[in-house]
């Protein structure tokens, strides 16, 4: 028998090929390699950026006068103050809000004064004044006319400083003058003393 020497073992046919079979692994490897990359990446960015905050905090003093660490300057300055000195500080910071809070809550009628005096007509006077809740003013006076409150009324109403005014308790006295009660309701900030401090 004759032994045929047969030099490839590859078919001359192509009976055998197998099927290119197209899958999507590949893609979705390279996609997953891809987020990983940017994973790894973005820790090592923060982790750096975390090293770097916190040899910046805690990095100690140098002696020769350099840049301190942000923990060891704090601790410097705690020791240059003195406790006495923050305590006194402190008081004085309470006893200026104390202070301060009286000014916010004392009221002038100074103000009230001069607008009742720019605003009131000549044919009008006042005879008792009184306060009432540190908002509502009582006034009684005289008018020589009806026309002449109407007139005062109006000045009142026209007026930016006085919120509400009402004349009431109408009557005559001895002198045939017409007697009144007026109640005024400032502005609040006509009253407040910080407001007309620097007036």
């Amino acid at each position: 028998m004759a032994i045929q020497n047969q030099s490839s073992f590859i078919p001359k046919d192509g009976s055998f090929k197998k099927p290119r079979r197209e899958s999507m692994m590949g893609i979705l490897m390279l996609v997953s390699l891809v987020v990983l990359g940017l994973s790894l990446l973005l820790f090592a960015g923060s982790y750096g950026y975390w090293y770097l905050l916190d040899r910046q905090v805690n990095a100690p003093c140098d002696g020769e006068g350099g840049a301190c660490g942000l923990k060891a300057t704090v601790d410097n300055i705690k020791h240059e103050l003195d406790l006495k000195q923050i305590v006194r500080y402190n008081r004085l910071d309470k006893k200026m809000k104390v202070a301060q809070g009286l000014i916010d809550g004392h009221t002038t009628l100074v103000p009230l004064f001069d607008v009742l005096e720019r605003l009131t007509i000549h044919n009008v006077r006042y005879n008792k004044f009184s306060v009432e809740d540190g908002t509502t003013v009582t006034i009684e006076g005289t008018a020589r006319e009806y026309e002449d409150l109407a007139a005062q009324l109006r000045v009142y109403k026209d007026s930016n400083s006085i919120k509400e005014a009402v004349f009431s308790g109408l009557g005559l006295d001895d002198d045939s003058l017409i007697t009144f009660k007026l109640q005024l309701v400032p502005v609040s900030s006509l009253l407040t003393f910080s407001t007309n401090l620097n007036n």
